[in-house]
């Protein structure tokens, strides 16, 4: 049986305001896949993928190192 690590485990899995926050990150523009860090307020841009559909690896991450 696999069991997840702690950063596995806290990382979103899908694009969706629910996921984000949990990370303390904020879709600020969806249609341009702009992202908020709620920490330090770093935009990035990850391109949206199609609904509920997982992104490729670290696309959530702050680019200042605030999430992992």
């Amino acid at each position: 049986m696999k069991t997840a690590t702690s950063s596995t485990k806290n990382r979103p899995h899908y694009w969706s305001d629910a996921e984000l926050k949990k990370v303390g990150i904020e879709i600020r523009d969806e249609r341009r896949g702009v992202l908020l860090c709620k920490k330090c307020g770093s935009e990035w841009s990850a391109e949206p993928p199609p609904a509920a559909h997982p992104r490729f690896r670290g696309w959530w991450k702050c680019p200042q190192g605030c999430h992992g």
